[in-house]
């Protein structure tokens, strides 16, 4: 038998319980734009999504791409390097994020 670490079990924990709640809300948030805008406007649902999933791809293939570089840097124990990946991915991710956030808010009040 397998033993897992504490920190696998969360880990695997947290994902299965974010898969779960994507699940709930997609259903709740299915019958709820029906309901209250109409199934013509579900279609918009469906467009949000192919957006979000579309910055999902952009943003891991981004940090998988820096984390390459984060690795080499701290095998070669070259610390400055490090960081300066490190701030760079994160202020990257802050901008596409940031980004993201203001053209939602904007399309969602048109």
């Amino acid at each position: 038998m397998i033993k897992l670490k504490t920190s696998e079990f969360l880990s695997i924990f947290l994902s299965l319980f974010a898969i779960i709640l994507s699940i709930l809300i997609n259903f709740g948030l299915t019958q709820y734009v029906t309901n209250t805008v109409g199934a013509e406007a579900y279609g918009f649902v469906a467009l949000s999504k192919s957006f979000v999933s579309y910055a999902n791809i952009f943003m891991i293939a981004l940090n998988a791409y820096t984390t390459r570089f984060l690795t080499i840097s701290y095998m070669k124990a070259e610390k400055q390097n490090f960081n300066k990946y490190f701030s760079t991915v994160f202020i990257a991710d802050l901008i596409v994020g940031s980004v993201l956030l203001l053209a939602g808010c904007v399309l969602s009040f048109r």
